[in-house]
């Protein structure tokens, strides 16, 4: 009661979407949960359980803020405009440090006769998954401001894209590209058309961009190493799944499938198995299936204006989510999660009605 009181289905758990009493939330923390429990059994069988059990406090880390989110965005749309506002201006310091290295040369990491930007981050792959997300729910948020605010995000968008052309990631610009359709399709076929010729500017105007793809026609060099990275995963792939004959249901512990020289198996399905077991990847791919759930709901539910550009943008990114992890490291990424799973609780926040309040 009172004058701030706040209606039980909008901080409780249960709550429906005004369509059939469908919660958008519900399934995404009930199977979070279960693969963190995953986790949990694959780190405490780890032969290095201290490695392991780093690990499994990072991702408890991103689970614990996720719940946080649910309940506070649902006290009313300011705080989800707030969380929104925090994490479009928390890009600029990445992105000045990205143009920082472009400019001097310095700090850029040299991979194939590439010389990429990584920001803040330790490696270009994970800043473009980063860039990507932002790029894919600011552009379904373009529509829905006016003012200064417009003109900031489209600032912020601008340096995204320049600094994801600048890591030269070929998984980062595939999904961008992938998202974007999704959000054209959803929302508007004028984004479909400034991408195609974005597209088509882009490989005119910049040569290096085709050549980041030429390596992929070559899968065996004369010293009998890989030929490109693609071809080396598929290789380390199998190594990994070979790891955990051992121990199938339960997996061989936490960041156990990286190898002494810090190489990673770039495919969460496969991580998944090999560290956390069939329990651990049952759970990632139900994880998954609820993620997708949660973003049809709230592009069906969600309000026109500002909620359904929301419910759009994190379709985009729910939609390129299971891509990426079929060749990038997003699960052992717990700051690609934590903005995930932020826009995951904003879109959630937007899929059913909210409460009345008396002021």
């Amino acid at each position: 009661g009172g004058g701030r009181g706040v209606g039980a289905g909008t901080l409780g758990w249960g709550g429906g979407s005004g369509r059939g009493g469908v919660d958008g939330g519900g399934p995404v923390e009930v199977f979070v949960g279960f693969f963190l429990g995953a986790a949990a059994v694959g780190g405490i069988g780890s032969p290095h359980r201290v490695t392991s059990l780093a690990e499994l406090a990072r991702r408890t880390g991103v689970v614990v803020m996720f719940l946080v989110l649910r309940r506070v965005l649902g006290s009313g749309p300011m705080w989800t405009d707030r969380v929104l506002a925090a994490v479009f201006i928390s890009a600029g310091i990445p992105i000045a440090v990205a143009a920082g290295q472009a400019l001097s040369r310095g700090g850029l990491l040299h991979v194939g006769g590439f010389s990429r930007v990584h920001g803040t981050f330790v490696h270009p792959n994970p800043f473009a998954l980063y860039l990507t997300l932002l790029i894919v729910m600011g552009t379904a948020l373009l529509p829905h401001l006016l003012g200064w605010r417009l003109v900031a995000l489209v600032l912020i968008l601008g340096g995204c894209a320049a600094s994801l052309l600048l890591t030269y990631t070929r998984t980062g610009w595939l999904a961008a590209v992938a998202g974007l359709i999704v959000v054209g399709l959803l929302q508007s076929r004028w984004i479909l058309a400034a991408l195609i010729g974005g597209l088509v500017v882009l490989f005119i105007a910049v040569p290096s961009v085709g050549g980041r793809f030429s390596d992929l026609s070559h899968e065996e060099r004369v010293s009998g190493t890989a030929g490109n990275s693609l071809v080396w995963r598929f290789e380390y792939w199998q190594d990994a799944l070979d790891l955990a004959k051992s121990h199938p249901i339960t997996g061989i512990g936490l960041k156990m499938t990286e190898s002494a020289e810090g190489r990673k198996p770039h495919n969460d399905f496969v991580r998944a198995y090999a560290e956390t077991g069939l329990i651990g990847l049952g759970a990632y791919v139900a994880l998954i299936a609820a993620v997708l759930r949660t973003a049809w709901v709230a592009v069906r539910t969600a309000a026109p204006g500002r909620d359904r550009g929301i419910a759009v943008g994190f379709a985009g990114c729910a939609a390129i989510f299971p891509l990426v992890s079929v060749t990038s490291n997003v699960m052992s990424q717990a700051v690609i999660l934590w903005y995930f799973f932020a826009f995951a609780a904003a879109a959630i926040s937007v899929s059913r009605p909210r409460s009345r309040t008396t002021r």
